[in-house]
Order: structure tokens, then sequence, then C-alpha cells
């Protein structure tokens, strides 16, 4: 799967939305190499677009850059069960795909928003591995980290005509917070919307369960649709929506199966890239990441009750 990257209008709307220089993005790049050699605990295989990427992101800010990349290589200690075996080819990876679709769409919206889609296609919920498809969607964000580097922020779009109260029970407290954690803190890009399409009767209470745990930025953007896909129309151009929502991208089947057979095509350097982690022994004292209270949602979690 290509992603259609930002074109000169697009990077100039984002460079002028952030407010960012290119001359501050040069010297940004350069004082980040700069830091990471002063870090022993850190990998040093970030190259210059991926940079880049994470200061784009961050508003070109270095401190919060800095934490962002500390973040990132951290997760792998705190949330080894999403960052370890993530061999694309293994069969448990591959069957997550045929249990949950998920794809960020080809084209950007006009504003430069990447848009994501995550359905479960499975009514099932045996078929239905948490790890498994962290696993896989966090190798996507891996791979358009890579790609990526100017891109206002995301959409997410989650179409919830097929889940069940059984795959919410999937979601053991300890993995619900790791998940949160991860797409939250360790995946560097912003949350500009998400929108629950086809919403049940018991969507609204998970959302109210996790919300105070997010940010208040993010929670505050979050859309609860009981309607069909014809409500994303008000934020997404039609267009560049699959197939199944009145657009012209392609269908959910073929465009998750496209970010499989890419993610595949990238196995070596997942395998390689995957196995590489903060080193918790060499942290300074003084390092911007601490332990975190990632757990908090347990207790609430585990309050949910349905009528």
């Amino acid at each position: 799967m290509t992603l259609v990257l930002a074109n000169t209008e697009t990077k100039e709307k984002v460079i002028k939305e952030f407010d960012i220089k290119k001359d501050d993005l040069e010297t940004g790049i350069k004082t980040l190499k700069e830091w990471i050699q002063t870090q022993p605990h850190l990998p040093d295989c970030l190259n210059d677009k991926e940079l880049e990427a994470v200061l784009v992101m961050n508003k070109n800010s270095i401190e919060r850059t800095k934490k962002s990349i500390d973040t990132y290589w951290s997760a792998r200690n705190r949330c080894p069960e999403f960052y370890t075996d993530r061999d694309p080819c293994l069969p448990e990876i591959r069957q997550s795909e045929e249990a949950v679709k998920y794809f960020p769409l080809p084209e950007l919206t006009p504003e430069g928003y990447r848009v994501d889609v995550f359905y479960v296609s499975d009514l099932d919920s045996k078929h239905f591995d948490v790890k498994s498809t962290m696993k896989r969607v966090l190798a996507i964000a891996d791979i358009r980290r890579k790609e990526e580097t100017y891109c206002s922020g995301d959409y997410i779009i989650y179409d919830c005509q097929h889940f069940t109260i059984s795959h919410l029970s999937k979601f053991t407290p300890t993995l619900a917070s790791k998940a949160l954690f991860c797409t939250q803190e360790a995946v560097s890009t912003r949350m500009k919307g998400i929108f629950l399409i086809n919403s049940n009767k018991y969507v609204e209470s998970v959302v109210n369960i996790f919300k105070p745990l997010m940010k208040e930025k993010i929670a505050n953007r979050i859309h609860i649709f009981s309607g069909d896909h014809t409500e994303l129309y008000k934020f997404i151009p039609q267009d560049i929506l699959p197939n199944e929502y009145g657009g012209k991208a392609g269908s959910r089947d073929e465009l998750s199966k496209a970010w499989l057979k890419r993610i595949e095509s990238e196995r070596e350097w997942l395998i390689k890239e995957g196995s590489m982690a903060a080193d918790e022994s060499k942290r300074p004292a003084d390092s911007l990441v601490k332990d975190s209270a990632m757990f908090g949602v347990v207790g609430n979690f585990k309050k949910l009750s349905f009528d």
C-alpha cells in the first residue's frame, strides 16, 4: 500500500499551521542528533527524515520532541506484548487481519489529515486477539513514521457495527491501559478527531470510562454517531473514504489486506527494529521520561457494567 504524501500546498499548510520555519527544522534535527548521543539508554537509529517527522508533529518544540522520542523507545519495555514477536508473517498476525480491518487511507484530507479506519469484521469474538491486532497497528504506525513527514494529524474512524461486549471482554485492564498508552503517547501523531459510527448501546459507556484517562484535547475530539457513515461527510471528503462508506478509495477488505502485504514486505526491518528498545539500566537520572501511572484505567475498567 502506497500513501499519497503531502503535496507542496499541503506542506505549506502544515508549516503555516504549526508556525514552522525551514531553518528551525534543520537546527532542530542537528540538536536532536546531538542530544541522542548524550542519552546512553536510547538507540541511535532515527534518520534525519524520521527526526523531522517527529519535530513537525511536535510543532518544532525540541523538548516535546525529545520526550516523544524517549517515550517511543521506552514503550518497547513497558508494552512488550505489542513489540516483541512482531514478525508480520506469523499466523496470529495474519489471522488478526481477518478479524479486524485496520488501515490508513491513501489520500489526505484537504487540511492535511490522515484518516485511519478500524472495523471489526468478524462477529465471532473468539478470532479477535488484542495483542496481534496491536502489533499490526503499531507496525503500520512505524512504517508511516519512516515515510510521512508532513501531516497535520489523524482522523480515526471506529466502525462499531460488529463490535460486541464479547469483543470488549478481550481487553483486560492491563491490555486496555497499554493500548491507550501506546496510541496516545508512544505514537507520534496528533489526534484531530475520533469518530465512532454505527454506535451501539454500550459504546458511550465505554468511551466515558476512557475519557478521563485521555488528554483533554483528545477527549474533546470524540464524536459518537448512532447513525451510519454519512455522518462522516461533515468532516471528511466522501471521495477519499472506502467504497462501503460511499467513497472511491477501494473496499475495506482490499485496503486492509494491502496494508498487511505492506508490513510483510517490511518484515526484516520490523523484526530488527522491533527488537530495539530503551536500555533502562542506562537511563540517566535526569531523563525526561519517568515511570508513569500507566494503569490508572484498571480500576475504572473493572467498574464497567451494562444494562
